[in-house]
């Protein structure tokens, strides 16, 4: 869109500004009292073409859980607002019969930041969810709904990615979510780090 408006030599591509030192980064990368839930960030849009599959998440759930049995499901809303990202997890909730998972829907950024901390695992296709789960240290599954900037930073930091077709892949990429390399991630977050502090020097 961009290189649309101004052209393609007037554009520059950086890393997101939330991966820049500061109290954001402070508050999510805190220690945990306890990783004892399953965090799932859905994001429903038709103006962006963005959607999540009840059959999906049904499919990853059962993978999660069988990993980690005793881990709370919680749906965590980044944009609370009517007819976003709470109505997104209520349809979820209904369609995939998950009605002992809770929801998160606060307007307050550390109480979102608080369950990023506690959680083991995030199953998400929305950009800052992915980035709040990096920055707070826990496994990661992307779902793939054709989004650039969530495929980049799957390609990025070697999450797994998953189509809505990822069948029998799918308790192989909870698996290794769970088992990711945090020396490797925390080398990935330093360099986008000097990347995103470039947006302002």
């Amino acid at each position: 869109n961009a290189i649309a408006l101004v052209g393609k030599e007037r554009v520059r591509q950086t890393a997101d500004a939330a991966f820049m030192p500061g109290r954001l980064n402070q508050r999510a990368g805190s220690e945990p009292q306890a990783r004892d839930r399953i965090i799932i960030a859905p994001c429903i849009d038709r103006s962006e073409d963005r959607a999540i599959t009840a059959a999906s998440i049904t499919d990853i759930v059962n993978a999660a859980r069988a990993q980690r049995p005793a881990d709370q499901l919680l749906f965590a809303c980044h944009d609370p607002r009517p007819g976003m990202d709470r109505d997104a997890a209520e349809q979820l909730i209904s369609a995939s019969r998950l009605e002992s998972a809770r929801i998160s829907a606060s307007y307050d950024l550390d109480a979102l930041l608080s369950e990023y901390r506690h959680a083991s695992l995030v199953v998400t296709n929305r950009l800052h969810a992915i980035i709040f789960a990096l920055l707070s240290g826990c496994a990661v599954v992307v779902l793939d709904d054709g989004n650039a900037k969530t495929q980049f930073i799957a390609e990025r930091f070697g999450l797994p990615l998953l189509a809505g077709d990822a069948g029998s892949y799918i308790a192989k990429a909870v698996e290794s979510a769970l088992n990711f390399d945090a020396a490797c991630r925390r080398g990935h977050l330093s360099d986008m780090s000097t990347l995103a502090a470039a947006n302002f020097a």
